[in-house]
Formats: C-alpha cells, sequence, structure tokens
C-alpha cells in the first residue's frame, strides 16, 4: 500500500477529518457495483468498487468534479450523461469522488478533500494496483495539480479541459462579461460555441462569468494584479516543471470557457522543462468545455485516452504523441 509523506497541515488535516469522520453508508445491490456513501471532515464522498468483489483489479480511480455554485448531491457529481463511472468499473477500477463539502471556486479547499480521500481510501481499502485520478474544467486543474504534488500517490493524470492559468482565465472572464449582448453572443460563435456548458442567453452568460470570477477573487484574496502568486499556485502553467508522472489533457477546440490555447501553452511549459515524454495533449475537434464529446475521447476513438494511460501506467508502452 502506498504511503506518501505530507506536509504537516495536510497532515493535521488529514488525521483531523478522519476523526470527524461520520458513519458510512454501504449499499449491496445487484448493481455491478458495491457503493459506500460517507463524510470525511466537511466534505461527502462516495465510492463505487466492482461486485462481485472478485471482479476488483485492486486499482483505483478518483474524480474531480468541476465548478458548481453550491454544493452537489454526492450521488449526482458524476452525472448520467457521461458513462466514466459505468466504464471505469466494468474495467475492474474502483471510482471515488468528494463533493468537496463547499460550493463555488474551492480550490485549495477541494484539493486538500480530495488528497485526504485519496488516503483514506488507500489506508482504509485494499488498494494493491494504480491511482488514477480525473477531472473535469477546475476538477482538470486540480488533478494536474494533484499529480504534479504528490507524485508518490498518485501513478497517472487525465485532465478534461482544466484552465491552466487563472490570471487569464480571469481576465478573460472580465473582457467577456463587459462585451454588449450582441457582441457577447458574436464573439461566443466567433469561438464556435453554441449551447453547451450556459445557454445562449447574454444575461444567463454574464451572470455565470461574473459569478466565477467574483468567487476566484475571493479564493485568491484579491485579483491577479493585487495578488498575482496566489493565482500562479492554483494554475497549472506554474507547475508545469513538477511533472513526473504520465499525464494527458484532453481539451476541445470549441471551448469558449477555457480556451485549448491554454493547453497549448501548459504541453509547451512542461516541454520546456524537459518533461514532454510524460505528457500527452489530445485536441478534440469540435468539443465544447466539458461536453459529451470530450469525455467519450476517454474511451473511444481517436483517442481511447484512458486505456493509453493504463497502457502507460501499468505496462510502460508510452501513449501516442500529443495532436
Amino acid at each position: 500500500m502506498k504511503k506518501v509523506a505530507v506536509f504537516v497541515l495536510f497532515s493535521a488535516l488529514l488525521m483531523l477529518s478522519i476523526a470527524l469522520a461520520a458513519p458510512m453508508k454501504t449499499v449491496f445491490c445487484s448493481l455491478p457495483y458495491t457503493e459506500t456513501i460517507g463524510k470525511l471532515g466537511r466534505a461527502d464522498f462516495l465510492i463505487r468498487i466492482p461486485n462481485p468483489i472478485t471482479n476488483w483489479n485492486g486499482g483505483l480511480v478518483i474524480y474531480c468534479r468541476g465548478y458548481l455554485p453550491g454544493v452537489p448531491d454526492i450521488t449526482k457529481v458524476l452525472s448520467s450523461t457521461n458513462p466514466t463511472s459505468s466504464t471505469l468499473i466494468s474495467l475492474g477500477y474502483a471510482v471515488a469522488f468528494s463533493n468537496y463539502g463547499e460550493g463555488g471556486f474551492c480550490f485549495q479547499k477541494a484539493m486538500i478533500r480530495t488528497h485526504q480521500l485519496t488516503e483514506w481510501i488507500a489506508d482504509n481499502y485494499d488498494v494493491t494496483g494504480k491511482i488514477y485520478v480525473i477531472g473535469i474544467s477546475m476538477g482538470g486543474s486540480m488533478a494536474l495539480e494533484l499529480g504534479a504534488k504528490y507524485p508518490d500517490l498518485y501513478d497517472g493524470v487525465i485532465d478534461l479541459a482544466g484552465p491552466k492559468d487563472y490570471g487569464a482565465a480571469y481576465a478573460d472572464g472580465m473582457y467577456l462579461a463587459s462585451l454588449p449582448d450582441v457582441e457577447l453572443l458574436a464573439e461566443f460563435a466567433r469561438r464556435g460555441v453554441t449551447t453547451y456548458p450556459l445557454p445562449p442567453i447574454p444575461s444567463v452568460i454574464k451572470l455565470f462569468l461574473q459569478l466565477v470570477n467574483t468567487d476566484t477573487v475571493i479564493e485568491c484574496g484579491g485579483t491577479p494584479e493585487s495578488k498575482p502568486q496566489a493565482y500562479e499556485r492554483i494554475s497549472p502553467l506554474y507547475s508545469a516543471v513538477n511533472v513526473g508522472i504520465p499525464t494527458v489533457t484532453l481539451h476541445g477546440t470549441k471551448d469558449g470557457l477555457a480556451p485549448y490555447a491554454q493547453s497549448t501553452a501548459y504541453r509547451n511549459a512542461v516541454n520546456a522543462a524537459g518533461h514532454s515524454d510524460l505528457y500527452r495533449l489530445y485536441i478534440v475537434t469540435g468539443a465544447q468545455h466539458g461536453d459529451v464529446a470530450l469525455f467519450s475521447q476517454m474511451f473511444q476513438e481517436p483517442y481511447r485516452a484512458f486505456y493509453q494511460l493504463a497502457d502507460w501506467v501499468e505496462d510502460g508502452i508510452p501513449a501516442n504523441p500529443s495532436s
């Protein structure tokens, strides 16, 4: 079983969370998995293990959700529209995720609680295989940061359209929110955005952008101009030098909220740091921010990203070159 040395702060928080862990509810049923729901510290978590237990290969996938204004029901963190959990379970992996215990742009607490959950599962379940971390949007950024920070705990990373530079993301959000309605829709059309993930209603789009930016300012203690280092601490672009495990990004060409140019900049930073052998960037033509087309490339052609990552980590077969 894996053990990692952690900073005193993280160790203290982990011990506190375990001490505060609420009784768990385990459901045994005819489904292809056994589901356990519990609480670790202030966050709800859910674990699904292949059923029967003999189908479990000992591996674990930790999923990191994206930005949501409120705290989601833990059973709805992975929506029914994407097959991530069921496919991974059919491949023999246990799947777990946290609702972070908070809504909004709770990046730092979400990192801590996801790391806590990973270690707690590794310490309390028979995790004998590899541990992967997969995230979408804000969760994609978190997955990259977790992989870079804890290469002795995690074995591989898949980032789905995670922003790589939150200072640039803040500036882009401010720019979009400032546009007159007609110009805003024109800008989204230029980027190829249609109706996903936001409806083409200027007032709704602006409200969302303003909410995200306000939450980001609260998280970082100021704007990028006043607190640049706070934005750098949560931006994978600045931790690219620490990539130490096989890492894959999937990013759509029509992503209007986290432009894929951020991922190409991240790839350039990884390459400049001498880690090109550990990173793959796959550009998904036509995919928008976090849509089904993006998720599907984890298991379908042309990329089959998770299969490539597992072969890379478990069998030493490097994934295909970046697109």
